[in-house]
């Protein structure tokens, strides 16, 4: 491949991305790299430009870098200055180096549904149930199952191995004093480009559905219980818990192995930190983190 760094420009404008370049009007690259092992003509990101290795200088690499602000020394170097270096260089990579692989049905994939997009891929030794509903570009990989009540956004991915739509963990005591199976009713709804990792689980809802929102991203080993409601563009780290009916507002983080008991909400672009224990509410904006979760700042 042989990418002018024109083409890189435009795709940032078209993207409506804020940077300025400068260098040379005709560097091309021909891969990317990191900044620990750079190649010539490879397209490379620092966080601060203050960060760029001895190497960088050190012979006639012709790199275009990605850093946070253009380069003030005496060497020439080709930099996209922008506020967001990291959201930019994937971006690129995204554009112009990413490949998925095609789509196709796996023959031992075992699908019911009538309701599945003709593009959508479905991985060997998945399992779709018959009341499934997945949308336009979404992909299953493999061993997955999908059961029930269950509706799947577009451009959605979900990882190897997990479960959605299974029954939540539920129970009352009978008049008898014994343990009885609360009935499930709900399902699962997953708007679009919505990420499920591998081996994450989403149970149904009892009386309504499980909700995951537009954007949102489900990191793998994550567990997201009945009735449970999940804004939009939030993330979920690996190892999560999120109890029957908790709500998250929009774009909220919540870090691995974070526990979030029944009930609870939390307001919009909160952040639960690492290993926290939620009980209690949380406000729009709120840092909390600890055993049990506590207050510790406003994000900014």
């Amino acid at each position: 491949m042989q990418l002018p760094v024109s083409r890189l420009l435009e795709s940032l404008s078209e993207d409506q991305y804020e940077f300025q370049y400068a260098g040379s009007p005709t560097a091309v690259v021909h891969g990317f790299c990191p900044v620990s092992g750079l190649r010539a003509q490879n397209l490379t990101w620092v966080r601060s430009i203050d960060a760029l290795p001895d190497a960088v200088f050190a012979g006639e690499l012709d790199l275009v870098i990605v850093a946070d602000r253009p380069y003030s020394g005496e060497s020439q170097l080709n930099v996209i200055a922008t506020p967001t270096p990291r959201a930019v260089f994937f971006s690129l990579l995204k554009a112009f180096f990413a490949q998925a692989s095609p789509a196709f049905v796996a023959p031992n994939a075992t699908v019911l549904s009538p309701r599945i997009a003709a593009d959508v891929h479905i991985g060997y030794n998945s399992f779709i149930g018959p009341d499934v509903v997945i949308g336009a570009r979404t992909r299953i990989e493999n061993n997955v199952t999908i059961d029930g009540e269950v509706t799947i956004g577009e451009d959605c991915l979900i990882g190897s191995g997990a479960v959605i739509g299974a029954p939540g963990f539920g129970y009352f005591d009978d008049a008898q004093g014994r343990l009885q199976k609360i009935p499930d009713f709900g399902g699962v709804t997953i708007g679009d480009r919505v990420y499920v990792g591998a081996n994450a689980c989403i149970s149904q809802g009892t009386l309504t559905d499980t909700i995951i929102g537009d954007d949102s991203k489900i990191d793998m080993l994550a567990y997201i219980a009945h009735n449970v409601v999940v804004g939009r563009e939030c993330l979920v780290i690996g190892n999560s818990m999120l109890s029957g009916s908790v709500q998250l507002s929009d774009r909220v983080w919540v870090a691995p192995g974070a526990t979030l008991s029944d009930h609870v909400e939390v307001g919009r672009n909160a952040l639960i930190g690492v290993g926290a224990a939620v009980t209690q509410n949380v406000a729009d904006n709120a840092v909390v983190a600890g055993v049990p979760a506590r207050f510790l700042r406003n994000r900014g």
